[in-house]
């Protein structure tokens, strides 16, 4: 008979109280998500190791790529998730497998012993609110979380403005009448611009003034708990919303199929390992209730 850690590892596991709240960045290509990370890396600073969030302009329509950065606001950790969002242009397509993977890597990521979803953070670039604007929103915020989870937004590319608070002040209508609520709103630079014959950036002012007001959203909106959900139903629910959302065909002929999917998805995802000292007299639980397997063993020998 195979030996228990021949199947099960755990590398690095935490308890759910020593999990980092999980933000979800999400917005439209080229909105300035990844800048927004950067941002938060402190990885324009000069010498600055922090790795760097990749910037990309590329439209790949709805692909639920995704990559977790850890942030540092005033010395509490969070995983801050840079996400790729729906994209003008791409209504009618028909859906991948390869997506649907994603989603389901993405939700097990997120899963309920990894924390859920603690905050939703929309991005979007000014000025206008387009109708994948509000896909976007729908899509994370109704689809995704279920109404849910907090959501704030920031708005980006507003570093010409006299006073860039003033923009939601005079646009805030604009959302409330596609039914797009916030709890809370920064209006930013994400970009510093080219240098100048002084050394400094052309918009490193109004940048300096960004980087705290988007970290005060996540300081003051952010719950401790996140939001969790069954891993597999979670899946099926999302991938509806998101062919609704894009008007696409799925690659899946029938529900029934999408939920088998789903479930070998998160089941291959959660054969994990555990990386735990030798020790005659250690007990272990392992409960993967997500996936509807509980394994336990106590009292045995971990040789």
């Amino acid at each position: 008979m195979p030996h228990l850690f021949e199947r099960f590892t755990v590398l690095g596991h935490k308890s759910e109280s020593d999990t980092e709240p999980n933000i979800v960045i999400f917005g439209s290509t080229g909105c300035g998500k990844s800048s927004v990370v950067n941002m938060l890396l402190g990885a324009n600073k000069e010498g600055a190791e922090e790795p760097r969030a990749k910037v990309s302009s590329s439209a790949k329509g709805c692909t639920f790529e995704s990559k977790p950065y850890l942030v540092d606001c005033e010395g509490k950790n969070y995983k801050v998730w840079d996400t790729t969002g729906l994209d003008e242009g791409k209504e009618g397509t028909v859906a991948s497998v390869e997506a649907f993977d994603k989603l389901c890597t993405l939700i097990k990521n997120l899963s309920r012993r990894n924390g859920g979803v603690s905050l939703l953070m929309f991005v979007m670039r000014a000025p206008r609110v387009t109708e994948t604007t509000r896909r976007n929103y729908q899509m994370f915020y109704e689809g995704f979380c279920e109404k849910q989870v907090p959501v704030v937004i920031v708005i980006t590319g507003l570093e010409n403005e006299d006073n860039m608070d003033d923009w939601w002040s005079s646009n805030e209508y604009a959302f409330k009448e596609k039914q797009m609520h916030f709890e809370g709103a920064a209006c930013i630079s994400a970009i510093m611009g080219r240098r100048t014959q002084s050394g400094r950036r052309v918009h490193q002012e109004t940048y300096d003034v960004s980087v705290p007001k988007v970290k005060g959203l996540i300081i003051d909106h952010c719950p401790k708990e996140g939001w969790k959900k069954k891993p597999e139903v979670w899946a099926v629910t999302c991938w509806k919303w998101a062919l609704k959302a894009v008007k696409a065909k799925s690659p899946y002929r029938h529900t029934r199929e999408m939920s088998e999917k789903a479930k070998m998805n998160m089941a291959s995802l959660s054969m994990i390992t555990v990386e735990l000292p030798y020790s005659d007299s250690a007990s272990i639980n392992f409960s993967f209730d997500d996936t509807s397997s509980v394994l336990s063993t106590a009292g045995n020998s971990m040789k």
